[in-house]
């Protein structure tokens, strides 16, 4: 008889899955922003070295456009590139602390939906 376990079949790969998406996201938002938001508009338009193309304002901006696109339906060539530039360009020109606003309006409607996504 062989007592080799299948790695799938290994207790360690048998746990609940993890629930608390929402939580954690929105956890992480609130880091996010409390480390942007003191931040003036001209620090927001510093590159970001893991993403040259874009300022801090640009990735900040993508990550509110992520929300408020999938609030609205919004998903037609999601992950795309287009879809994720028209994310930054409809905010292209706000002020730092308008794109947080909007991220604080629609990120915790985001979470709350997180923890019920099928496949769950």
């Amino acid at each position: 008889m062989n007592d080799m376990v299948h790695p799938m079949n290994h207790p360690a790969w048998q746990r609940e899955p993890i629930r608390e998406l929402g939580s954690t996201y929105e956890e992480g938002r609130r880091r996010v922003v409390e480390l942007v938001a003191p931040l003036g508009d001209a620090a927001a338009r510093r590159a970001v070295p893991a993403c040259p193309a874009w300022s801090l304002q640009d990735v900040i901006a993508h990550m509110t456009g992520n929300c408020a696109d999938i609030l609205s339906g919004n998903i037609k060539g999601a992950t795309s590139e287009e879809w994720t530039q028209a994310q930054v360009e409809a905010r292209r020109g706000w002020r730092l602390r308008d794109v947080l606003a909007e991220w604080d309006e629609v990120g915790p409607k985001i979470a709350a939906m997180l923890d019920h996504l099928p496949g769950r």
